[in-house]
């Protein structure tokens, strides 16, 4: 194996998007590293830390999208009549 130069070449690796890649590398441990602007990756490193663990789930592989919860109802409008001033009784 040998190293993956260049975000465009790690995006298709993976098949993640640039953001899900750059999200994974600082908050994942994405074993990637900038070297003069260029982003690289061990391969082997990279097939190790996206290997399933047991019993973990990592969240790298894009996930189906559940529907969405329907929204809310908008509150009611109150009505905006004004009281007659100087009523008689």
């Amino acid at each position: 194996m040998g190293r993956i130069v260049g975000m465009e070449n790690i995006v298709k690796y993976l098949g993640l998007s640039e953001s899900t890649v750059m999200e994974n590398i600082h908050h994942k441990g994405l074993p990637a590293e900038k070297k003069s602007g260029i982003w690289e990756v061990d391969q082997a490193a990279l097939d190790r830390w996206n290997a399933p663990d047991p019993g973990e789930a990592r969240g790298v592989k894009p996930k189906k999208k559940e529907p969405a919860a329907p929204a809310p109802a908008p509150p009611k409008k109150r009505s905006r009549r004004r009281r007659k001033s100087g009523r008689k009784k």
